[in-house]
């Protein structure tokens, strides 16, 4: 049985990102655009906005 592990992506998972965040927007009928997504993900990881803290109330 193979063991599954979970934890954050990296900036350095990006090119295994790209590909999944592209096919979803294109799933919501956007246009495929990896170079955008690349970019877009990339931001995000370098301005640490790709973790989103909850807290319960």
């Amino acid at each position: 049985m193979t063991k599954l592990i979970i934890r954050q992506a990296t900036i350095q998972d990006l090119p295994r990102i790209v590909p999944i965040f592209d096919s979803y927007r294109e799933y919501f009928k956007q246009h495929k655009d990896p170079v955008m997504v690349e970019r877009f993900l990339f931001e995000k990881f370098e301005h640490m906005e790709s973790v989103k803290e909850w807290q319960q109330p």
